[in-house]
């Protein structure tokens, strides 16, 4: 199974935004079964437009941030394509070739960042920066440009310079970035989903084969534990929030962490519905039907909490869905990809009206809820 043949195994039942569907180092631009000329160059097109962490230099302007990625899960997820272990055994079961586990495998979509290396697809890194924030080619240069034809030799300058950004230019910036797939911290939404698109799987056989159904991905915990890398403002401190986003919106901490525990959860059924809606397999049903039982759990317990239209929509419209979402009929496919629609609607609907400020009382719940470190790491740089 490779690039020219069936390549992804997370289904696309709708169109999404530009940059709400995983697109980069998996590229979920190898989504569809590449059965023409056209197609294929598509997929290649967009994988070009990779550049890798490496290559693009991110360090240069981010050391810490790198620094801190380095030491991750995701940098080491190299490991999971190896022909060993787990992944022999899913790869045997899949018909995928070992010489392909680094190059056109449906698992490097979610174990590595993807580009093109003399013309040809190749895993160039672990999941990386791109693998968030969307393929670099088109925004590298821009995301970071905070008056014309910028240069800068220090990270205190380039610091001054983006707190003395003109308002205008720093609207003009962002929104450049974001048409150009850039997947900005403020953009829970699309962050939340593309996290999803892996940590959920969609591919019944791979499920089959023993692969999880889904990780213990949770945004919130996830995004202020391991996977937090806020050092612009201080090389030496791992900010709670985006320092750009506290800035120009004037939130806190708590509050975009009230979005991140709402926003997550809300996601979580969006993805389960969307997976739902693709699912045949007797094996794979049950499993994403519990998944999707979890998160409509997560949603009715924001609800009770801190209940907004969205939510009572959403608690409204999955309560008779868990009825039938056990059972496989032949309507699956419209019945749960509207509704995947419709909850993504909602949670664009939510973020338009709410900053987090009206729902303090989540912050039972959001501060309850440990920082997410994986088992390596805490042993390697919280436990010495």
């Amino acid at each position: 199974m490779n690039i020219m043949s069936a390549i992804d195994h997370r289904p696309t039942l709708a169109p999404c935004k530009a940059t709400a569907c995983r697109f980069v180092a998996s590229t979920a631009v190898l989504v569809a079964v590449l059965t023409t000329p056209a197609a294929a160059d598509d997929a290649m097109h967009r994988l070009a437009k990779v550049v890798g962490t490496t290559q693009a230099n991110c360090k240069q302007c981010h050391p810490s941030e790198v620094a801190h990625w380095e030491k991750t899960t995701h940098f080491r997820s190299l490991n999971r394509l190896q022909y060993a272990g787990n992944s022999k055994k899913y790869a045997d079961a899949m018909g995928i070739a070992s010489s392909t586990l680094m190059t056109t495998s449906l698992c490097a979509d979610c174990h590595g960042t993807r580009s093109l290396v003399d013309g040809a697809p190749q895993v160039v890194s672990g999941v990386s920066c791109e693998s968030c924030h969307g393929a670099a080619r088109d925004w590298l240069k821009s995301h970071g440009e905070y008056t014309e034809g910028q240069t800068f030799t220090t990270l205190s300058a380039l610091r001054a310079a983006r707190s003395d950004e003109v308002a205008e230019h720093r609207v003009q910036r962002l929104e450049s970035t974001r048409k150009a797939g850039m997947i900005r911290p403020e953009m829970l939404h699309e962050l939340a989903r593309n996290c999803l698109q892996c940590h959920v799987v969609g591919n019944e056989q791979l499920i089959a084969a023993g692969h999880k159904v889904a990780s213990n991905f949770e945004l919130l915990s996830w995004l202020n534990g391991e996977v937090r890398h806020n050092f612009f403002e201080d090389a030496h401190t791992n900010a709670a929030a985006p320092s750009l986003w506290q800035s120009t919106t004037g939130g806190t901490p708590e509050q975009r962490d009230r979005l991140k525990f709402v926003v997550g959860g809300m996601a979580q059924l969006e993805v389960a519905l969307q997976k739902r809606a693709e699912a045949a397999s007797p094996v794979y049903v049950p499993q994403i039907g519990a998944y999707f039982a979890a998160a409509n759990g997560r949603v009715t317990q924001v609800n009770a909490l801190a209940g907004v239209s969205q939510t009572q929509s959403m608690v409204a419209r999955m309560g008779p869905l868990l009825g039938t979402m056990f059972v496989p009929m032949p309507t699956d496919r419209d019945t749960y990809g509207a509704a995947s629609i419709e909850i993504r609607e909602l949670i664009d609907a939510y973020l338009a009206e709410h900053d987090g400020s009206d729902q303090a009382a989540l912050d039972a719940l959001t501060k309850a809820l440990p920082p997410h470190y994986s088992l390596q790491f805490k042993e390697q740089f919280l436990e010495k």
